[in-house]
């Protein structure tokens, strides 16, 4: 089965997998620290359906939207919500048994696929993560700026 990445806004992808629904970065507002944008999600917090996992790789509000995390929780009742040191603390509003804190050169497997956080260059804790979906494999970067970590 194929793998569909669906651009929503910012660094907020849908990520499909054999049924498994990944957001990341999820973001779905129309202004930032009080400034208004040009543009809107292309798909509604409404239109965005069932979601198994949430990866954020840092939070900064336009890559950690609480609110709609917390939509997204309630909706989903098994939403698991991974991220960098610290996410716990600030998912306080989520059952914890559902956050998952990851560090740099960390691999876990989720069902059926495995993913590799990686240190990632940007202010704060942020990560990058590379899902690999057997012998395909996509690679997140969230606000990250080039890095020996990529190893290219």
């Amino acid at each position: 089965m194929g793998i569909a990445v669906t651009y929503i806004w910012t660094s907020c992808l849908l990520i499909e997998f054999e049924g498994i629904r990944i957001l990341t970065d999820p973001w779905f507002g129309n202004n930032l620290r009080g400034l208004p944008c040009r543009k809107s999600p292309g798909i509604s917090l409404s239109q965005i359906g069932k979601i198994d996992y949430v990866f954020a790789s840092h939070f900064h509000p336009d890559h950690f939207d609480k609110t709609a995390i917390r939509i997204l929780s309630e909706k989903n009742g098994n939403l698991k919500l991974i991220g960098p040191r610290g996410l716990i603390k600030r998912a306080g509003f989520m059952p914890e048994k559902t956050v998952f804190e990851m560090e740099g050169s960390q691999s876990v497997q989720y069902g059926s696929f495995m993913v590799e956080a990686v240190a990632a260059e940007h202010p704060g804790k942020e990560l990058n993560y590379i899902f690999n979906f057997g012998n395909k494999k996509i690679f997140f970067g969230g606000d990250t700026g080039y890095s020996g970590n990529f190893g290219l």
